[in-house]
């Protein structure tokens, strides 16, 4: 079951008590209840910075699950040695419990599963198929009772064709999939880039609100966006804070930020640049 999020974002409470919905995303949502039901795992794939922590609290927020413990497992900041031991909790004198004993009856994110040597994904591989644990004191085994999340900003599937991710564990993790597309193809650009304007407000505490000047507009409807929602909420931050005037104008834009553009401008095709851009000389 593949599901392809073509305008997901992290529609939060915002400015004025104004609450937008993302219908797509709460459809993604509501299919993945099925997955939950029958314990099959969730693939939550897209580049970094596009969302993908936020959809899997919303799916372990509205899901089955919701009352019982989200456990998050990062591959790419723990060591080999970490690893294994959470996995399969092969500590000296065993006393660190794995991952999976932690989030039994609840939620195992398995952070970053790309990253994961082929050493490695064999043992991944070995904990999701049996799901065992001993405890300690009795010595009574059980068979863990988890829901799988992964997430992964590579394609596994591209991974798996180049040989550099298992194609059985690939089969395994992708019970139902999410694709989050980047930031640069997504339709509601605009839209988005409004919502995270007022919530960015909200969150500093701006007595009267700020809007954007249209040739802000158009350098943000072009710009590629190559570090996704994270970059975009970081440079309104920033704008909102120095920004002395209602009309946020391209001088408030941060020096490196507008250097980036510079540097683009000297090699991108004009014709690119012209799509998106905005009418009117604010957005109200």
């Amino acid at each position: 079951m593949a599901i392809q999020l073509a305008q997901s974002m992290p529609f939060l409470p915002v400015f004025q008590n104004v609450q937008f919905r993302d219908t797509i995303l709460d459809r993604a949502v509501a299919c993945t209840k099925h997955a939950q039901a029958a314990t099959l795992p969730i693939l939550v794939s897209g580049e970094s910075g596009v969302g993908k922590d936020y959809i899997v609290t919303q799916i372990h927020a509205r899901g089955l699950r919701r009352h019982r413990p989200l456990v998050r497992l990062g591959f790419d900041t723990l060591p080999a040695r970490s690893i294994a031991e959470k996995l399969l909790g092969a500590t000296k004198g065993g006393m660190a419990p794995p991952a999976f004993e932690n989030a039994h009856k609840g939620t195992l994110l398995l952070d970053a599963v790309g990253d994961l040597t082929p050493e490695l994904q064999v043992l991944l591989l070995r904990a999701l198929e049996y799901r065992q644990t001993v405890f300690r004191k009795s010595g009574h085994r059980i068979t863990i009772d988890v829901q799988v999340i992964a997430m992964t900003d590579r394609t596994l599937s591209d991974a798996v064709c180049e040989g550099s991710f298992r194609r059985d564990l690939y089969d395994w993790l992708n019970g139902a999939q999410i694709s989050l597309p980047p930031l640069r193809e997504r339709p509601d650009r605009r839209a988005l880039i409004r919502h995270l304007l007022h919530v960015e407000q909200e969150a500093l505490s701006v007595k009267s609100a700020k809007y954007l000047s249209k040739e802000v507009w158009e350098i943000f409807m072009t710009h590629p966006w190559p570090g996704n929602i994270r970059e975009l909420r970081s440079l309104l931050r920033s704008m909102i804070a120095v920004a002395p005037a209602q009309i946020v104008e391209v001088s408030d834009l941060p020096p490196a930020f507008l250097a980036e553009q510079n540097q683009r401008a000297s090699f991108v095709d004009p014709a690119y640049c012209k799509q998106g851009r905005a009418t009117g000389s604010i957005d109200a």
